[in-house]
């Protein structure tokens, strides 16, 4: 390089490649902690990395935690597939099974938990993780929270701040605190316009295997936690039109009970309506 034929750019591409091979060098030092690493990982600043699991990392895994640390925290098994980028202050929280796939892109800030910690009103009870799956080329943006048993398919966008609980269908666009397919809630709830399909609902909502028995109820049915008893409330009250208050979801223990409720408050509110009527002539 400093012999008599040597040039500008010479110099330039010598230096490149001198900072290329220091880059590398300390993205390997900083995944080390990590079992496996794929050809090519590109951080931008040291992660937080703790790990009494496995974690698996692709080729060309891009990562950042400029200018905020960014956090991995395994005592499971976290596999991330090639090509795979995660933006700055992220936290992901692995104490079962978490998979991001090929190309899937997570924005900065995003947190990501497998678990709850403790059972719901039983801090004294530590709760079973639920996997998490991120399909291929999925986007999530910034700021956005995916909650444990969460799987969002291959090539769906989930927008900024969101909250992830459930079932993200592939190729769809969802938003919102619990986030919904995007254009596409009055078609969606327009199919439950009667009590009787009321089940079909819930397992909509809670992005169940199939249709559960009007007697089952939070006991049986897992996803009916907290979050899960939410989302049913908010898409009972948009697809009927009615108010079901956190009292009656509390002493409601099964759909059949949730019917009941539905058809009380449908009643009472056609009441009321009638005595608007009256009063109006």
């Amino acid at each position: 390089m400093n012999g008599p034929g040597a040039t500008a750019s010479d110099a330039q591409g010598w230096i490149g490649r001198l900072r290329a091979r220091y880059a590398h060098a300390l993205s390997s030092r900083w995944l080390s902690r990590c079992n496996a690493v794929g050809a090519h990982p590109v951080l931008r600043g040291a992660p937080f990395i703790y790990s009494e699991g496995t974690i698996v990392i692709g080729d060309d895994f891009a990562m950042s935690s400029t200018p905020v640390q960014s956090h991995l925290f395994v005592t499971g098994s976290l596999v991330i597939g090639h090509r795979v980028q995660i933006g700055a202050g992220a936290a992901i929280s692995c104490m079962g099974t978490v998979e991001i796939e090929d190309e899937a892109k997570i924005g900065a800030f995003v947190i990501l938990l497998d678990s709850n910690f403790h059972e719901t009103g039983d801090f004294t009870v530590k709760a079973a993780p639920k996997p998490i799956r991120i399909g291929k080329g999925a986007r999530v943006g910034h700021r956005t929270v995916i909650l444990p048993g969460s799987t969002i398919g291959n090539g769906a966008v989930v927008r900024p701040g969101s909250v992830v609980s459930g079932d993200v269908p592939a190729g769809a666009t969802v938003e919102g605190n619990p986030a919904r397919i995007v254009g596409a809630e009055g078609a969606a709830e327009a199919t439950a316009a009667r009590t009787e399909d009321i089940p079909q609902l819930v397992m909509r909502v809670l992005g169940l295997p199939k249709v559960p028995d009007v007697g089952a109820g939070p006991e049986q049915i897992p996803q009916w936690d907290s979050l899960g008893a939410l989302r049913i409330v908010v898409a009972l009250e948009e697809s009927f039109g009615v108010s079901v208050g956190d009292e009656q979801l509390r002493t409601g223990r099964s759909i059949r009970e949730l019917m009941a409720h539905v058809e009380r408050a449908m009643d009472r509110d056609a009441g009321a309506h009638g005595e608007e009527g009256s009063a109006l002539r």
